[in-house]
């Protein structure tokens, strides 16, 4: 039985590396969101954030599993470590949300500091497309 726990603390932890790392992967796509200047972009920017959304609550429900997982671990020393490696966790967390925030504040100004200087016509509306080529071009939720 003790065994078997620490195989899942393993494969949790496991898990949990290879989600933050996609994470990280996320957050980047959405910080260079719309940079590249193409007008196709492979996923949307509300799509990246759903992406970003669902690793985050993956974290949380791994993180969830190790707490409950780590006073099963046979040795005090593995009990001790899964704490440390859970507080990690939490801070590697807390950056994830922020980075991913900071991410998205990023690409908002940058569109919207993209579309300020557009001129246009005096008989279009210029503040009804404004509007427009911003909702289009940005929609972060």
């Amino acid at each position: 039985m003790k065994e078997e726990v620490v195989q899942v603390v393993d494969k949790v932890k496991r898990e949990w590396y290879e989600t933050y790392s996609k994470m990280q992967e996320h957050i980047k796509e959405i910080r260079e969101y719309g940079k590249s200047g193409r007008s196709e972009e492979k996923n949307s920017l509300p799509r990246l954030n759903g992406i970003a959304q669902d690793g985050l609550a993956l974290l949380s429900s791994l993180q969830f599993r190790l707490d409950l997982l780590a006073p099963q671990l046979p040795a005090d020393e593995e009990v001790e470590s899964a704490s440390t490696v859970l507080e990690s966790w939490k801070t590697q967390s807390q950056s994830l949300r922020l980075s991913l925030r900071n991410a998205n504040l990023q690409v908002k100004e940058s569109c919207s500091s993209t579309l300020s200087p557009l001129h246009f016509p005096v008989h279009f509306d210029g503040s009804f497309l404004l509007n427009e080529l911003f909702r289009l071009s940005c929609s972060l939720f």
